[in-house]
């Protein structure tokens, strides 16, 4: 019972939370673009997700796994964004067009810095409110309830631009987060959480802020020496951390619909939503794709798909067929992920999955803030669709080096191999 309790709350919360989530990422890229007419602009605040990653990351990993109430430290972070985004409807309503835009963009990165510690926490908690055995099946079941949460906050994205603005939008933001941050702190752990901290040194008075330095240095370590031990893992930072170039077509798609395709917002949202109905459809057939194929073969299928639909957007103007690549576009992107996040969280040790995580995290994104500003630099003085080009053929790359390891993806163990 209350394993299925657990299951039930944190599928919901993920939920709610998307929901709201998905309209601010939209919103926010909408938002700025129609503000400052600048793709370089756009490209920028939607690079703050992973510059933040890269820095914040592991230092959020090591704070995670130190934390002994992990479930309070998520409830405390959904409930900090709620508050981030009502300073955000202040600053938009009373503060001048130069001023605001800094405003919004300072706040934002506040809130990505907050959302380093939403990942890893996470991570944590996972094991803690399921048995081993069905972190899978939660995972799945987070995967669909998430991209329906997507498919409803980006179908109506739009017409919330339209209807009710970035103020409207945000408020909704506000109250999405609030009720996610009150369904977390139901939730029930079925055993304690594991520290590899054995002294709660954060509550310690005799110890300098020295000490205290070293000791975070010394945890972090300690994260780096698991993933640089571990084959799996490292091999597959290095191929993330390539293919997630391609990550510069996220700000860009603003940039494509308005100036290339010029399309309204509303067609933009509908595109998102078709987008995220591929990913829904993708972790509902997930478990009957690993039964029949492997590992490997569900990833080269979906990354080479991604590939295609790249390089179809960049030559096409028809709305309708690319509206058919947002669909295929959410197949591809779902079906690798689901697979990868599965394992990846079976096989760090549930003291150093925070680090791992984020450690993986900033190593796989460290390329993405350089590719970012590159998209907006070809939008600026070649046009949105040669994005996509460059992103499409840059994938087929990543296929191929995906290929030749493509074994290593078929790794079912679920123990983490260390040296030393």
């Amino acid at each position: 019972m209350l394993q299925k309790r657990n299951m039930s709350l944190f599928v919901i919360n993920d939920f709610v939370s998307q929901i709201g989530n998905s309209i601010f990422s939209l919103l926010i890229m909408w938002y700025v673009y129609e503000t400052t007419t600048s793709a370089i602009a756009t490209a920028l605040i939607g690079s703050f997700t992973h510059i933040s990653g890269f820095f914040i990351g592991p230092i959020a990993g090591v704070y995670a796994d130190r934390s002994k109430n992990p479930k309070s430290l998520l409830s405390l972070i959904l409930r900090f964004n709620s508050f981030i985004f009502l300073v955000m409807v202040i600053c938009i309503y009373l503060l001048s067009n130069d001023i605001e835009i800094f405003a919004v963009f300072i706040l934002v990165a506040l809130r990505e810095i907050s959302f380093d510690l939403l990942y890893p926490v996470e991570t944590r908690i996972i094991p803690l409110i399921v048995p081993k055995e069905a972190v899978a099946k939660l995972i799945g079941y987070r995967s669909v309830s998430g991209s329906i949460a997507s498919l409803l906050g980006k179908a109506i994205s739009g017409f919330v631009i339209s209807l009710v603005g970035i103020i409207g939008g945000l408020i909704l933001n506000s109250i999405t987060f609030f009720l996610s941050s009150i369904l977390v702190s139901l939730l029930k752990f079925i055993q304690p959480p594991k520290n590899s901290i054995e002294n709660d040194f954060n509550n310690r008075d005799d110890q300098s802020l020295e000490s205290k330095r070293m000791k975070l240095k010394t945890e972090i370590l300690e994260g780096v020496k698991i993933l640089w031990n571990h084959d799996y893992l490292k091999k597959l930072a290095i191929i993330i951390s390539l293919l997630n170039v391609v990550s510069m077509i996220g700000p860009i798609i603003v940039v494509y619909f308005t100036s290339y395709l010029n399309t309204t917002s509303e067609a933009y949202g509908v595109f998102n939503s078709l987008l995220t109905l591929g990913g829904l459809i993708s972790g509902s057939i997930i478990g009957f794709l690993t039964k029949k194929h492997s590992n490997s073969t569900i990833i080269l299928f979906g990354w080479s798909l991604l590939s295609v639909v790249f390089i179809v957007m960049a030559f096409n103007k028809v709305i309708w067929i690319i509206f058919v690549m947002g669909f295929l576009l959410g197949i591809c992107i779902t079906l690798p992920n689901i697979i990868l996040d599965s394992v990846q969280i079976l096989i760090i040790p549930d003291e150093y999955k925070g680090r791992v995580s984020t450690l993986l995290q900033s190593v796989s994104v460290v390329l993405i803030p350089l590719s970012i500003f590159l998209g907006g630099i070809i939008a600026d003085h070649f046009g949105a669709n040669y994005v996509f080009l460059f992103c499409g053929l840059w994938q087929f790359f990543v296929v191929l080096l995906v290929y030749k390891n493509r074994e290593m993806f078929n790794i079912q163990s679920t123990e983490t191999e260390t040296a030393g």
